[in-house]
């Protein structure tokens, strides 16, 4: 499975970022929200972050690292790339630095890596969110086909539950990279 690329959205799928005010508030909300959820938090030049992962996330990653290998899961994300990396490093989510694809990123079209894969893409909005714009994950992802998309609900601290289910999860995904598109009604 050398030729299959999978991408997971960051922000809202396998994790939910917070802006406070200051570091006192992200010390504040660590200590509520932490509770529930593995966080950290994180100062860059425009301020302080807290960014929680959700509990599946991890097992996503590795499960795909182990059956894609490192190299082809990654990150897709409208974040910037330095609030990304930051955000990726201070978690503890093992993606190398390299397999991080964010906001300056996605204008491009020409990344000699994704010809030929087949590629998978997990996010919490829907597919057609993704093609209103000019620029989009699925153009960059080299017109991506619905059938290789996988919806998952949205990620959100503040609901304390994660209503996804990991196994359905690693399924859809798995149907996804089996999708011909012949055989995709």
């Amino acid at each position: 499975m050398n030729d299959c690329l999978l991408f997971l959205d960051f922000d809202n799928t396998l994790v939910h970022t917070m802006l406070p005010n200051n570091e006192q508030q992200a010390d504040m909300w660590l200590d509520l929200y932490g509770q529930y959820w593995e966080g950290a938090k994180f100062e860059l030049n425009d301020g302080w972050y807290v960014s929680f992962v959700r509990h599946w996330s991890d097992n996503i990653i590795r499960y795909f690292q182990n059956k894609l290998t490192k190299d082809n899961v990654c990150i897709l994300s409208w974040g910037t790339s330095e609030y990304v990396k930051t955000s990726v490093g201070a978690l503890g989510l093992d993606i190398p630095t390299q397999n991080i694809y964010a906001r300056e990123d996605i204008s491009t079209t020409n990344v000699p890596r994704f010809n030929d894969k087949n590629m998978v893409l997990v996010d919490n909005e829907p597919y057609l969110f993704h093609i209103e714009d000019r620029v989009n994950k699925i153009k960059f992802l080299k017109n991506l086909p619905p059938h290789k998309f996988v919806k998952v609900s949205s990620f959100n601290v503040n609901y304390l539950e994660d209503d996804s289910n990991v196994n359905e999860i690693i399924e859809n995904i798995e149907t996804s990279f089996n999708n011909k598109p012949e055989t995709y009604i």
